[in-house]
């Protein structure tokens, strides 16, 4: 026990410069050789840190092992009287890194470092040259080869080849030792192509396309790499050659085959490059909700609002946008008249019920028409497939030539996207849930003055544009309409508190061949598209059905 306390205590350190160096036998060298050594002067190697990182840097966050060696010694600096490494190369190839932690390591922990081949006498004067020699020669070592990789890099750009990994849509060939080679991957070309057709044609915006392919495809493309896939000219056949010394960037002509038409490249670019004017809107001010629905009795304009200070307070207005003279009325009253006028409004409960199943279906109807153009639109990318296919074989064999096969390639890809989106808008339509946004309209019908009273002022807004299509005139205390929902004067009880006048009761005049009447609109708008398929003979059906229930009151 007193020779193992008499003994040094030392650490190892082996360094390689990328994990292909570490693969091999080359720290297992570095150990082996540096054990050597401590046993030969009875040292007690105490741990061994073996890094596979590059030492050109000067920061220890990207050289995590030597980062934990000299956390270790932080923790143990009593224990430790050497780091030991084979040479100076493997402590660090930068001369800033290198005095850094001579300083932190010996000056500040009291551990000596030093180089198994080619030490250093740190009690002389000259340590300090010495070590810039050692470190300075690797550092400029490293510097001339960083700089011949950049000149081999620029010079092959120069001559139209890849220098790196080919991008998505091509592969990698490698034809000798020394000799690489991109060829279009016949398997993700296509999918790249018609990324690029997509973007340049379809209304969809890039990021939204960037999320479809990734689901259809599993591409694990992220948003700035697909951009930067967008914006690449590897696609038409170019290659970027960046500004190196005093030579500009350019764009010089591969020697690889293109797989973008350079027309749609063009129109990927102009659409990328668009960015359209956000307007900023004011927002709404919560006291003057009514401004886009009340008429001056007058002159029949919107009337508009302010918010003026008096008598120790705020207080807020509307008034005719043209004349101030022809209605001046207190925010608070106009609001709580018109809540009172438009919760008058009082849904008959057995038409609601009525006219939620008699929807319903017309949805069921109009599922199965939209399934049927689903067939339809399958069996003709059936079609269309199977023409790629043909092209492509003759293409292969030589009977089209490189324009002629662009051109009808180009047409039936876009005819197969522009049918996978009709389908896909299709599918949406079919798994739409009505039932949610019917009885979610209902209860807004239902409980009017709560939601008009308290909710946020942007959903007052869609409700009032789905019960009133016209202005409402105020004058004085009374609030009329000259156009009211025919839908609501069937479902509610008591209509004639929306007209502002008593008459007396006619019978409707139904024509079985008219389809327009006015569907509310906070009813039909999430499932428009839906309806779409609806025929003339349902939408008479309802009508009957409603107008049966308004006679039958």
């Amino acid at each position: 026990m007193k020779m193992m306390e008499d003994r040094i205590n030392v650490v190892l350190y082996c360094r390689v410069s990328s994990d292909e160096q570490a693969e091999g036998s080359s720290l297992d060298e570095q150990e082996r050789r540096l054990r050597m050594y401590c046993a030969s002067l009875k040292m007690n190697v105490l741990k061994v840190y073996k890094d596979d990182s590059s030492a050109k840097y000067n920061d220890i966050r990207r050289r995590p092992m030597f980062g934990e060696m000299y956390a270790y010694c932080k923790l143990h600096r009593h224990l430790i009287a050497k780091i030991l490494f084979l040479r100076w190369d493997r402590y660090t190839r930068n001369t800033e890194f290198a005095f850094v932690y001579k300083r932190k390591i010996t000056d500040e922990l009291g551990i000596e470092i030093n180089a198994l081949e080619s030490p250093i006498d740190f009690r002389s004067t000259e340590w300090s040259l010495m070590l810039a020699l050692h470190c300075g020669m690797a550092h400029t070592e490293d510097n001339k080869i960083s700089r011949r990789t950049l000149e081999g890099i620029h010079g092959t750009l120069l001559k139209g080849k890849c220098s790196n990994h080919a991008p998505r849509g091509y592969r990698n060939v490698r034809d000798g030792k020394h000799n690489t080679r991109v060829e279009i991957d016949k398997k993700t070309a296509p999918v790249i192509q018609d990324i690029f057709y997509e973007v340049a044609y379809s209304p969809l915006a890039p990021n939204a396309i960037c999320r479809k392919y990734n689901k259809r495809y599993h591409l694990h493309i992220n948003k700035n790499a697909f951009m930067y896939m967008l914006r690449n000219v590897f696609y038409i056949g170019k290659i970027l050659v960046p500004a190196y010394n005093d030579e500009p960037e350019q764009i010089v002509e591969g020697q690889h085959e293109g797989i973008i038409n350079p027309v749609i490249f063009k129109a990927v670019q102009e659409r990328i490059a668009y960015k359209p004017q956000i307007k900023i809107s004011k927002a709404e001010n919560p006291d003057l909700f009514l401004k886009r629905y009340l008429l001056c009795p007058k002159c029949g304009r919107h009337l508009t609002g302010y918010t003026c200070k008096g008598n120790g307070g705020y207080y807020t207005y509307y008034c005719c946008s043209q004349d101030k003279k022809h209605i001046n009325i207190r925010a608070e009253k106009a609001n709580s008249l018109f809540i009172d006028y438009a919760c008058s409004i009082t849904p008959n409960p057995d038409i609601l019920t009525l006219f939620k199943t008699t929807i319903k279906d017309i949805y069921a109807e109009g599922i199965g028409k939209i399934d049927c153009k689903m067939r339809d639109k399958a069996a003709f990318l059936k079609e269309i497939q199977a023409k790629l296919d043909v092209i492509d074989d003759k293409y292969m064999s030589g009977k089209l030539s490189d324009d002629q096969y662009q051109r009808m390639n180009g047409r039936y890809r876009q005819e197969m996207l522009q049918t996978q989106d009709e389908m896909e808008m299709l599918r949406n339509q079919r798994d739409t849930d009505i039932e949610p946004m019917l009885d979610y309209a209902f209860c807004l019908l239902s409980h009017l003055r709560i939601h008009l009273t308290d909710a946020p002022v942007d959903l007052k807004i869609k409700i009032l544009g789905a019960l009133f299509d016209v202005g409402i005139q105020l004058s004085g205390d009374v609030l009329r309409t000259t156009m009211y929902n025919r839908v609501l004067d069937v479902i509610c009880m008591e209509t004639n508190k929306l007209r502002g006048e008593k008459r007396k009761r006619e019978p409707e005049k139904f024509n079985s061949g008219s389809l327009f009447f006015p569907l509310p609109s906070f009813l039909i708008n999430n499932y428009i598209g839906t309806c779409a398929g609806i025929g003339k003979t349902s939408l008479t059906v309802i009508h009957k059905v409603l107008m049966c229930g308004k006679m039958g009151r």
